[in-house]
Formats: C-alpha cells, structure tokens, sequence
C-alpha cells in the first residue's frame, strides 16, 4: 500500500517518470488517488516558502532535492510505482505540513 511520508516514482502522462512524495492521509491513499508533491533535484531561487530542502541521502535520494508542495496532483494508483524509493522522517514531513499549510493558505 502506498502511504504517507513515502518517496515513489509516478508516471506522468507526456512527461515520463518523476519522483514524488505521497502528503494525503492512507485513507486516502488505500482507496482513492493519493495526493503527491513533485520532487525536484533543479536547483532554483524559490521566492515562496513552499518547498522543503532534502539532503542528498535522506529517503535514498542520490542528490539534494526539493520536495515542491505548490506542485500538488492527485494520482490513479496505477501510475505510481508500488514499491517507495525512500521515506521522509517524521521531523521532515511536519516541515513538509508547514510548507503544505503556506501553499495551500492553511492557518
């Protein structure tokens, strides 16, 4: 089962393979599409806080990478790949919820 917190690969129709973070509940994600966030490795000047730094390393990524919580989709299963690439710690996705909460004007 897909779940929270966990890095996948997705295919995304005209565009190939990316790497994303599932953020929706797994009630969500056992039953319906999960919510995901693009993981990007470009670096680039953000002017909005609503991307979170990873190391390169952390959750199996070969390099730095952004997870970018402005760039939500909601994904069929069936494009996601079944088993994750990697996991965020718990202290890296509550930085992922606040960034959430600033894309998506949460107070």
């Amino acid at each position: 089962m897909i779940r929270r917190g966990e890095i996948h690969f997705a295919n995304f129709p005209g565009v190939g393979r990316k790497r994303v973070l599932i953020v929706s509940w797994n009630a969500v994600n056992a039953g319906m599409h999960p919510i995901v966030a693009r993981v990007t490795s470009r670096w680039r000047v953000r002017n909005v806080p609503t991307s979170v730094e990873l190391e390169a390393g952390e959750a199996n990524l070969p390099e730095t990478s952004w997870v970018l919580c402005h760039e939500l989709a909601a994904l069929p299963a069936a494009v996601i790949d079944d088993e994750p690439d990697g996991t965020l710690s718990f202290e890296r996705m509550q930085q992922v919820d606040e960034a959430l909460k600033r894309a998506l004007d949460l107070r």
